[in-house]
């Protein structure tokens, strides 16, 4: 009986490893070409003798570099600007995902494609066409708009995160309109069934 038993038990084992294994090597072949070059970039810094890249095999040098030159200034500039971009796409695609699924927005149904269209376009692409338009002596000036406190304006911080939000508005939009598509509107129905104004609903 025991041993029928422990057979029972060997042949839950074996389906649990052939049903976790596809999982399994996938997180393996994710990790080796993901992880491992990332791991090995870090590793470098602070031990370059390791891959022959230098003399010390323990050195903290390229950071005390890096703090105490003019390097420390463009990143505490590069968080500063990605720290705006992404606060100013999630409010935006936020307020998208909302007004696509749960308003009588107009063109509701063709803002998607926008969105597409914002995400498949190359990064560069977008801000040359922005370039284009607000250079001195661009479109905007041969049509006779011309400003140049908004050129000066963009042709600086506020034009590379204004082109930040832009190219980031397409993820924030997809990631929250999917999940007020699976949610529904039935807690906010309810919420206004019970006396909830428009922010309570929207909180809910």
């Amino acid at each position: 009986m025991s041993a029928r038993a422990d057979l029972g038990r060997l042949r839950q084992v074996g389906r649990g490893l052939s049903s976790t294994a596809p999982g399994l090597l996938v997180g393996a072949v994710l990790l080796a070409t993901l992880g491992l070059p990332v791991g090995l970039f870090l590793v470098v810094a602070f031990s370059p003798r390791l891959f022959s890249q230098g003399t010390a095999w323990l050195t903290g040098a390229g950071f005390t570099g890096a703090i105490q030159s003019g390097a420390l200034q463009g990143l505490v500039n590069s968080m500063v600007v990605s720290s705006i971009a992404a606060v100013g796409s999630l409010a935006i695609g936020l307020a998208l995902a909302w007004f696509t699924s749960r308003s009588t927005l107009w063109g509701r149904r063709f803002w998607p494609l926008l969105i597409w269209a914002v995400l498949l376009a190359p990064s560069y692409l977008v801000a040359l066409g922005w370039e284009q338009l607000l250079a001195n002596h661009g479109s905007f000036w041969e049509m006779g708009f011309r400003l140049p406190w908004l050129t000066t304006l963009f042709f600086g911080p506020v034009g590379v995160v204004f082109v930040y939000i832009l190219k980031g508005v397409p993820f924030a939009y997809l990631a929250t309109s999917l999940a007020m598509l699976a949610l529904g509107g039935e807690f906010e129905d309810a919420a206004r069934i019970h006396g909830a104004g428009r922010w309570g609903a929207w909180r809910v």
